[in-house]
C-alpha cells in the first residue's frame, strides 16, 4: 500500500470541496469516512500525484477497486 503524504491528502480534499469526485455526494453528514484513492492504482502503474488522486466515498472507492481488479 502506498502512503500518500498528508499535504497531498489535504490538497485533494480541498480540491474536491469535501465531495466524492466520482458521484459528487457530500462528505458532510456521512457516517463513513471518505478516502483519498488512486484513480489508476499503483499496481497498474499509477503514480501518487495530484492528477491521479481522487476523494472517494466508500461506495465509489469500492466500485473503483472492483472495476480495476477486473481490468488487471
Amino acid at each position: 500500500m502506498t502512503t500518500i503524504p498528508a499535504s497531498l491528502r489535504r490538497f485533494v480534499i480541498q480540491r474536491a470541496s469535501d465531495r466524492c469526485e466520482y458521484c459528487g455526494i457530500s462528505q458532510l453528514g456521512q457516517v463513513a469516512t471518505f478516502h483519498v484513492d488512486h484513480v489508476i492504482p499503483t499496481v497498474a502503474g499509477g503514480e501518487t500525484t495530484e492528477a491521479n488522486l481522487a476523494l472517494a466515498c466508500v461506495s465509489c472507492a469500492t466500485s473503483q477497486k472492483v472495476l480495476v481488479a477486473h481490468e488487471l
